[in-house]
């Protein structure tokens, strides 16, 4: 794999929502819309894990994002090709995409959102999060079959990558307090070890996610240019 990835150590992480509150505030979110949240794996995965497998992930929360698949269902699912591939990541072109929701269906674990494009509330409730238990993916599945929803526009994580800036170190890996984000090349022979030792969040390994998960790793190991 080549390509900029994500590693996060949740052990180390102390569940403070730093990067939560640093990608909401770099992103522009609207309200309750959040491309980076912290959720306990039994929130987003349905796979049967072995008892080692449960004292791994459990009951620590996980700092979660869009996996980065390759392949990516929500790709295979967008009509409108608003979701294309920038350095491996799979970014969204907001002016392209049409708010149909089915890339929020089509992710399995829940981490893409549909909002307003004004960024106002759906009152009498606003408009999902990326994980709200099934009602994201339900509202989805409406918006689905009853055609595009006028005003809407899906959001994700890409990592903070940017045309202007294919390199640069996302907002939750310079904010994070505790060290426990790492971003980089699996290329690189630091960055390697460690992600040679990151497991998959349980159910995605077919599809080679860019965000992978760690348990102790010393900080000074590798350092993301």
């Amino acid at each position: 794999m080549t390509g900029r990835c994500m590693i996060v150590d949740i052990s180390r992480c102390v569940g403070c929502q730093t990067c939560v509150v640093s990608c909401k505030a770099a992103a522009g979110t609207g309200p309750g819309l959040f491309r980076c949240v912290m959720r306990t794996l039994s929130e987003v995965s349905e796979a049967e894990e072995k008892a080692e497998e449960r004292r791994f992930w459990e009951p620590l929360p996980l700092r979660l994002s869009c996996l980065q698949c390759d392949p990516a269902p929500c790709m295979e699912q967008c009509p409108a090709g608003a979701l294309r591939r920038m350095d491996g990541l799979i970014v969204l072109d907001r002016e392209i995409c049409r708010g149909c929701g089915k890339c929020v269906a089509a992710c399995p674990w829940k981490l893409i959102s549909l909002g307003r494009r004004d960024g106002a509330y759906d009152f009498p409730r606003p408009d999902r999060g990326v994980i709200e238990g099934e009602d994201v993916r339900e509202e989805a599945q409406g918006v689905c079959s009853s055609g595009i929803k006028k005003g809407y526009v899906a959001d994700k994580c890409s990592f903070c990558i940017s045309p202007a800036d294919t390199r640069q170190t996302p907002v939750c890996v310079r904010n994070c307090p505790e060290g426990a984000i790492l971003f980089g090349d699996p290329g690189d022979p630091g960055f390697a070890e460690l992600w040679n030792r990151a497991r998959c969040l349980p159910g995605s390994e077919e599809l080679n996610p860019r965000l992978r998960f760690l348990r102790s790793f010393p900080v000074s190991a590798y350092s993301p240019a």
